[in-house]
């Protein structure tokens, strides 16, 4: 399947005003740094827009944006924008759908779009997403809205900074990497960062710190900088961090994963928990109008299978899952959950219990929700915030900051962290359609 993502930029409706970004169809400066290299297409046809193209790639990867495909969508692009300037764009998202289907009938197909806002009088969707004929099997998304494309882009490209190079000097006598680690310049490093960047702005510059540990026990540990270059929002995530990290020290180095593990454990070992609420299990059914409740009680022997499906990632084996795993319940809509702690947890900590023993299924105005600790009530606050994004984790759902949208293996998590520790959740949307719903 070929796939493009990208935004449309509307001549007319860009706000030239100091530090202000229009509404609709104009991009921000930080936006704009979501991708290494984007192209950009316009057509005599169609004037007023640009599309900008932050991705075009196929089962192979990177692909050209086919120019026929481009021209299609610059011409959905300007229909759309004539009509919210004459105001003739209607507020009902399935009646301007079925218009622009009507409009390119014979060009695109599959056509969905984004909640339909009004700014100045001006009325669009937040993004347009269809199928070009005249490219088979195509999904081409274009935003129509900047602040939406930054709660809602997807696509992000991270580039390592390493402390010392090259990376195989960790395994030399521990004083001497001790003394290559003690010679860090904060100067120096930031000057291979501008020279890694070259032509092309990044979103973030962020540092991680992991301890070098000595296995023979000769110097103390010593810490590690890490700097890394986040091109897109999505890519501050500290599980796509953690594994960018550890997929570019194993390609540059010709030590295994085993010996990097026993000198970088803080890196290379998971610290995690990973959530699975029972979505699907209904004590109180949907109604038409009402919305139902989930149940508190399940039965282990119908959940088990569920937490193997969905606990992915490293050293989580089926016997670790039947033997470790535990059910608790949420305050929210009486929702019960399993939960699973990684086996490789670096404080030794891998029962949610033993992580919060005063865990009370209470609401905050409770006379007992003050005997859990400050500490697990901050974690209690987190908890319920994270349901309530996993519970509508679709497609193009905004993901708040300090969360970020991760898959594994296929399932999809909404994730944080909390006092070092990653919290992973399954979205509803993933479970249910895992369980055919």
């Amino acid at each position: 399947m070929f796939q493009l993502k990208g935004f449309f930029s509307f001549s007319p409706l860009i706000d030239n005003a100091r530090d202000e970004v229009a509404p609709f169809g104009e991009i921000s400066s930080d936006s704009l740094t979501y991708a290494k290299d984007k192209t950009f297409h316009t057509n005599d046809a169609t004037p007023q827009t640009t599309l900008i193209v932050f991705s075009s790639q196929d089962s192979t990867g990177y692909v050209p944006t086919p120019n026929p495909l481009a021209v299609t969508t610059l011409q959905v692009g300007q229909w759309l924008l004539d009509r919210a300037v004459s105001g003739t764009l209607v507020a009902d998202p399935s009646v301007m759908l079925s218009n622009i289907q009507a409009e390119f009938s014979t060009l695109i197909s599959d056509v969905s779009s984004g909640e339909i806002k009004e700014s100045g009088g001006i009325r669009l969707p937040e993004w347009v997403r269809f199928s070009v004929v005249s490219e088979p099997d195509s999904d081409v998304m274009v935003w129509l809205a900047d602040e939406s494309f930054q709660r809602q882009y997807t696509g992000y490209h991270i580039e390592v900074v390493p402390p010392i190079w090259p990376l195989d000097d960790f395994f030399k006598d521990p004083i001497q990497v001790k003394a290559l680690l003690d010679e860090y310049d904060l100067v120096e490093k930031i000057n291979e960062v501008q020279t890694a960047r070259g032509e092309y702005p990044y979103t973030q510059l962020i540092a991680r710190q992991y301890d070098y540990t000595d296995p023979l026990g000769v110097v103390s540990p010593v810490p590690t900088n890490w700097m890394l270059m986040i091109y897109g929002q999505a890519g501050n995530n500290p599980d796509l961090i953690r594994n960018t990290l550890i997929e570019y020290i194993l390609d540059n180095s010709t030590h295994t994963r085993e010996e990097w593990t026993e000198i970088l454990p803080d890196l290379f070992l998971t610290t995690e928990f990973i959530i699975t609420p029972f979505w699907t299990h209904y004590g109180v059914p949907n109604r038409e109008l009402q919305a139902g409740i989930y149940s508190p009680t399940v039965k282990p022997k119908d959940v088990v299978p569920i937490l193997k499906q969905t606990t992915q990632g490293p050293k989580y084996t089926e016997t670790w899952i039947e033997e470790e795993y535990e059910l608790s319940n949420l305050i929210y809509k009486s929702l019960a959950f399993g939960v699973v702690g990684n086996p490789q947890n670096r404080d030794g900590i891998t029962s949610f219990y033993e992580k919060f023993p005063d865990y009370l299924v209470v609401t905050n105005d409770s006379s007992d929700y003050n005997r859990m600790s400050v500490y697990t009530q901050e974690f209690f606050t987190l908890l319920g915030e994270m349901t309530r994004v996993a519970e509508n984790l679709h497609d193009m759902a905004d993901v708040p900051v300090g969360m970020a949208r991760l898959t594994r293996n296929g399932v999809e998590y909404i994730t944080a962290l909390y006092d070092d520790v990653t919290y992973l959740m399954v979205g509803k949307p993933y479970l249910e359609e895992l369980m055919g719903v």
